[in-house]
């Protein structure tokens, strides 16, 4: 991610998700295992049907830091989904100068997928059509637990599932489940 500090702001740009590219191996909420891969052009419809995507500070609805029809460009290209933001948010702007931001994330819901392979014991997920709810800036606070992707459960009808992309650092990082995510997305669900 470039981190370009400004007098007021910062700009950040890079890749929220490489398409065409494998997850490291997933758990699905029925504790079967397999591995994602989403595939090119998704991003594009996902962004074209969603009328507002939100950007997020760690996956926490309480700290938006903008949205797509303000702040926030997002589109789809040869690599995957890239995004640039000039953000104005403080907490962000301190993070930024301290060097603590890590990656980026986003999460959906109702993934259409395709299974076309069975290989190396794992099932392998194609996911052809998402609804994009929002996209999020990782600080240090939110390690991922996985550098492809992670699953969260949202409520007894519905799943939602967050996917987090960390860009290569030389950084060795403990990896632990931060579990808050998931109170966050279910407490978006019932103050819809």
């Amino acid at each position: 991610m470039k981190i370009e500090l400004r007098e007021d702001s910062v700009l950040l740009e890079g890749y929220i998700n490489v398409t065409a590219r494998e997850s490291k191996v997933l758990t699905d909420f029925d504790g079967s295992k397999f591995i994602e891969i989403i595939e090119p052009k998704t991003f594009n419809r996902a962004l074209e049907k969603s009328d507002k995507v939100v950007m997020l500070l760690n996956h926490d609805w309480s700290k938006q830091i903008g949205t797509r029809d303000e702040n926030v460009e997002l589109f789809e290209d040869n690599i995957g989904l890239f995004f640039r933001a000039n953000i104005s948010d403080s907490e962000t702007i301190e993070l930024a100068k301290a060097n603590r931001l890590v990656g980026c994330s986003f999460g959906f819901l109702k993934p259409k997928y395709s299974k076309r392979e069975f290989r190396g014991g794992f099932e392998r997920r194609y996911i052809e059509n998402l609804n994009l709810l929002e996209v999020s800036i990782l600080s240090d606070k939110k390690n991922p637990a996985y550098s492809g992707c992670s699953v969260y459960k949202r409520d007894d009808d519905e799943n939602i599932y967050t996917r987090m992309f960390n860009e290569p650092t030389e950084q060795k990082v403990e990896e632990k489940v931060d579990y808050s995510i998931l109170d966050n997305e279910i407490w978006l669900l019932k103050n819809k």
